[in-house]
């Protein structure tokens, strides 16, 4: 079981200011928060299609932040954050403290919880200089993983290579949807990509972890606690999804005057080199299996993430990291 959030995307109403609003003042009634400004909103692929919204509150007299979601969870995320809690007992690494919460109500049609605000800095900025944000990354990942050990739920009854399989078929579906023209552009490379994918997780399991740690869904603590956030995506995924997940993250956070083929290189080559150096030798990770991701995520890139940025990139620069990826797709594919 895992929450399927991207899944929901060609129904999913997003949040208008207007409903936010509303909700704000319910809220408010109920808890005495005072709000004091808008921090953050997480939408699915365009802007009207707001899921998420935090908000910096006060409560109870301190500072806190309020999140409202109205997505229905298949796993709410007070009841993840709970278990985390418990796996990760006597580690460094935490999800924020919840001050107070109530699950989604169907007939509201929200969810919403009061959470610590959380001092600190992010882990690191997907702008950052890949050879710092590695060696941010690597610590904390090693620490996460202790947690991560302790599933917190049983695996899904499926093995990795039909979990692939179901995945890139949710995509295309997805990218049909909104995106034809795209998928007909790349059909070649999307399929000599799915093929490689598929074969490059034959026999392997799939995996508890985290499946979206950007930088930025992690900070570190004055304490030197790792408060670790979007814990909505703990889920059974592919082995090495993970560790890619901020490396795909920088190739997206390129700015327009560094969207080649040299900068995407870098970024892979100096993760690569760090996992194989710190995590590797010690099977927390697996060289092949990390590659065959990074596919898995270009494959997403092409069809669902590059076609979205058109709503704050130029077709230019979008263009120019497509071909990046496409480039580095094909180097991937050839070690």
């Amino acid at each position: 079981m895992r929450n399927q959030i991207v899944e929901k995307t060609p129904t999913h109403k997003g949040l208008t200011a207007g409903k936010i609003a509303e909700i704000i003042k319910a809220i408010s009634a109920e808890t005495g928060i005072v709000v004091k400004q808008e921090v953050q909103r997480r939408f699915l692929y365009d802007p009207d299609k707001t899921w998420r919204v935090h908000l910096e509150v006060t409560y109870q007299g301190k500072l806190a932040v309020l999140r409202i979601e109205n997505m229905k969870l298949e796993i709410d995320e007070e009841s993840i954050r709970e278990k985390f809690r418990a796996a990760a007992s006597g580690l460094n690494v935490r999800p924020p403290y919840t001050y107070a919460f109530a699950a989604f109500n169907d007939a509201k049609g929200y969810a919403w919880s009061i959470d610590e605000l959380v001092e600190g800095h992010a882990l690191f900025l997907p702008e950052a200089d890949p050879a710092f944000a590695v060696q941010q990354f690597i610590p904390f990942y090693k620490e996460l993983r202790s947690a991560s050990l302790r599933p917190f739920w049983p695996a899904e009854n499926v093995d990795a290579e039909a979990f692939s399989v179901a995945q890139l078929a949710g995509w295309m579906k997805l990218a049909q949807e909104r995106n034809p023209d795209t998928l007909e552009r790349h059909a070649k490379i999307l399929g000599r990509l799915s093929e490689r994918i598929v074969i490059g997780m034959k026999k392997q399991l799939l995996s508890f972890q985290h499946a979206h740690l950007a930088g930025s869904d992690v900070r570190v603590t004055p304490q030197d606690d790792y408060v670790v956030f979007a814990n909505e995506f703990w889920s059974w995924r592919q082995p090495g999804y993970s560790l890619v997940f901020p490396i795909w993250n920088q190739w997206l956070a390129l700015d327009d005057a560094c969207r080649t083929h040299e900068h995407v290189q870098e970024i892979t080559n100096t993760w690569l080199e760090a996992i194989e150096r710190e995590l590797v030798p010690h099977a927390i990770a697996s060289t092949a299996c990390v590659e065959t991701m990074l596919l898995n995520r270009i494959f997403g890139s092409l069809i669902l993430d590059l076609p979205a940025q058109l709503h704050r990139h130029s077709k230019e620069s979008v263009a120019a990291l497509e071909e990046a990826l496409i480039r580095e797709a094909e180097q991937l594919m050839t070690m």
